[in-house]
């Protein structure tokens, strides 16, 4: 359910309460992982990475789409962003960052 909720607001845009729900629901995805050991994971591995795919998307589209309108929500992007490499990091997957050939930034999944 948790990645048909994030599949949902993946596509609602960057408008400023697109961000504010994805910010929260960042929050919840941090608070669900620090309690992971009260849920019942299925497939936890699966789960965890199309969660940090999910969340990269984000952070690529935010950071790749500046344009005259966007930067008055700058700050807003940026706790947004924030938001999503704390969630990045409650996932406990193991990536690194680097560039891409066109220099636009991405992370490498390392495997366990």
């Amino acid at each position: 359910m948790m990645l048909n909720l994030v599949r949902y607001v993946r596509v609602l845009g960057n408008l400023v309460h697109a961000i504010q729900i994805k910010t929260k629901l960042c929050q919840l995805v941090e608070v669900m992982m620090e309690r992971r050991d009260d849920l019942s994971f299925c497939q936890e591995m699966k789960f965890r990475n199309k969660m940090v795919e999910y969340l990269t998307d984000w952070v690529m589209g935010t950071s790749n789409q500046a344009t005259d309108e966007d930067v008055k929500c700058l700050t807003r992007h940026q706790v947004h962003e924030k938001e999503e490499f704390k969630a990045l990091k409650t996932l406990n997957i193991f990536y690194q960052a680097g560039t891409s050939k066109a220099g636009n930034p991405v992370f490498y999944y390392i495997a366990r």
